[in-house]
């Protein structure tokens, strides 16, 4: 079936590619041919044209079996260990009498377990899956019946669980006595979580030199101000000694959550800012 509909695009593409190239050729003849082919003709040829691509454009779409994919964290069910999700599926419309199973797995893992989703009068799909905020989850659909189709995997998204991307400011100077370079570092979150277990419990700035040990900056916390009133700001300091201006310098910031969970990710702001004081010096 498939092949089938890969074979009715291709012989679209060409019937449209060969209409234009006649449709050109018109064009530029229309003039020295307008006793022999009247305005309505070429009307009608453009209509067509016009017909015959919007008729790809909606069977290259048709060819996206799942066409959308939402998850929403239900807060009223969920504590900080275990997240009940709600998951809504589109789907086209080819596949709407059959039975359609939401499939999710850990990441790294081979098993999945499966959910059969059920139809809303939308005309979507809702299926309710419990997670932990602790791994990371991929996903697939698949629908059973008279033809079978399987999507392709995705992952579902971290920040369901009200854990949204945060801004750090870095921004150095030399100290006029020791004249060693100091970087300030502020991370700035949201003060409202989903989950009070999901309130960040502390925030440090981890350090490698050349895949070396790591360095542990712990940061304090204090309310922001000004513009970013509102959100908390996690402020820490770290002096560059002369060394590592030729070392090669990893940077990651990892936020402990109230319930123990972990999350780590790259800060590309301040290996950047190292990279400028190299060139500077």
């Amino acid at each position: 079936m498939r092949k089938l509909n890969w074979l009715i695009v291709i012989l679209l593409i060409a019937n449209l590619a060969f209409g234009v190239l006649i449709f050109l050729r018109t064009e530029d003849h229309k003039n020295a041919l307008v006793g022999t082919v009247r305005f309505e003709q070429l009307e009608r040829m453009e209509n067509s044209f016009l017909e015959l691509s919007q008729r790809l454009e909606q069977l290259i779409q048709e060819q996206k079996w799942l066409q959308k994919a939402s998850f929403e964290l239900d807060t009223e069910a969920s504590d900080g260990e275990t997240m009940v999700v709600v998951v809504e599926l589109s789907l086209k419309r080819s596949v709407n009498e059959q039975a359609v199973f939401f499939l999710y797995r850990e990441d790294g893992t081979s098993k999945w377990k499966e959910k059969k989703v059920s139809p809303q009068p939308a005309g979507t799909y809702t299926a309710e899956i419990t997670l932990s905020p602790r791994l990371a989850y991929e996903y697939m659909v698949s629908a059973q019946g008279l033809t079978e189709a399987v999507s392709e995997v995705g992952r579902i998204p971290y920040n369901i669980y009200g854990l949204p991307k945060w801004k750090t400011d870095v921004r150095s100077e030399i100290d006029n006595k020791s004249r060693e370079l100091i970087f300030n570092i502020q991370v700035y979150m949201p003060t409202r979580y989903p989950l009070p277990q999901m309130t960040p419990a502390g925030v440090d700035l981890t350090l490698k030199e050349n895949g070396g040990p790591p360095e542990i900056i712990p940061l304090a916390a204090k309310q922001a101000s000004g513009e970013l009133a509102g959100m908390a700001v996690w402020s820490g300091k770290w002096v560059l000694v002369e060394p590592r201006l030729t070392g090669e310098i990893e940077a990651s910031i990892e936020v402990t959550y109230q319930n123990g969970l972990k999350r780590t990710e790259k800060v590309e702001e301040i290996i950047n800012r190292i990279k400028y004081e190299r060139e500077k010096k």
